[in-house]
């Protein structure tokens, strides 16, 4: 499991190395995070919505699933089962 911290000080800055590092400190983050690295933001990229899971198979770099927290998607109550059941 991984996570991306997208936005900055606000929705309309890009994180930053220091906002990551504060990120991770004030959350005791579980599990690895990075700050999004791409031109328009994962956002674009993916053509989704903030707070959103995507899963991917690594091996074969394709999107297995992408899981809103929005709009009835049920957010990380959902991803993490899904994730969940793909590894056993």
């Amino acid at each position: 499991m991984m996570g991306v911290v997208v936005e900055g000080s606000t929705p309309a800055d890009a994180a930053t190395k220091a906002n990551l590092d504060s990120f991770i400190t004030q959350v005791g983050a579980p599990f690895t995070y990075t700050i999004d690295a791409t031109p328009t933001g994962l956002e674009d990229l993916f053509g989704v919505l903030r707070d959103t899971f995507v899963i991917l198979d690594l091996s074969t770099m394709k999107i297995l699933r992408i899981i809103d927290n929005f709009n009835g998607g049920g957010g990380i109550d959902t991803a993490l089962p899904a994730f969940e059941a793909l590894l056993q």
